[in-house]
């Protein structure tokens, strides 16, 4: 049976930009989430007051900038970072999301910090509709 759409849904908040009223963003985040959309906080670590949105606003993932990712495999700081948001995030129910994984080692490190979603062109280029369908829902119904 199909999921339904809104089960689906999802929205991101990025901390590119401040949020200049975090009463009506966690009103709006509070509505979203009851029509079961689930949020993510994009960039996180590197934008506008961080600890305050994970605070004041309901979010399902915490995405960690890349920026704390592309070197993980090299860089012990990054990974003591890196660990550090995702035990943050777990404390407060949220997943943690690896952006900007670039290769295999990065994605070992990923893995291995317990970090269960990435995304990244270590992990898949960007692709047309038609290629996604082709090299993944293609391929996982043939094994079923």
């Amino acid at each position: 049976m199909e999921e339904p759409a809104r089960a689906r849904a999802r929205g991101r908040l990025t901390e590119t930009s401040p949020v200049n009223d975090v009463s009506a963003a966690r009103s709006l985040a509070q509505r979203l989430r009851a029509a079961g959309v689930r949020l993510a906080l994009d960039d996180f670590g590197t934008g506008f007051a961080s600890l305050l949105y994970l605070r004041h606003l309901l979010f399902d993932f915490v995405k960690i900038d890349g920026e704390f990712v592309t070197e993980l495999d090299t860089s012990e700081t990054d990974c003591t970072i890196v660990r550090s948001i995702v035990d943050l995030a777990a404390e407060l129910g949220m997943q943690a999301v690896a952006e900007h994984v670039g290769s295999s080692g990065v994605l070992d490190v990923v893995s291995r910090e317990g970090i269960a979603l990435a995304q990244g062109f270590g992990i898949g280029r960007p692709c047309t509709e038609d290629e996604f369908v082709t090299r993944h829902l293609t391929a996982s119904s043939k094994e079923r």
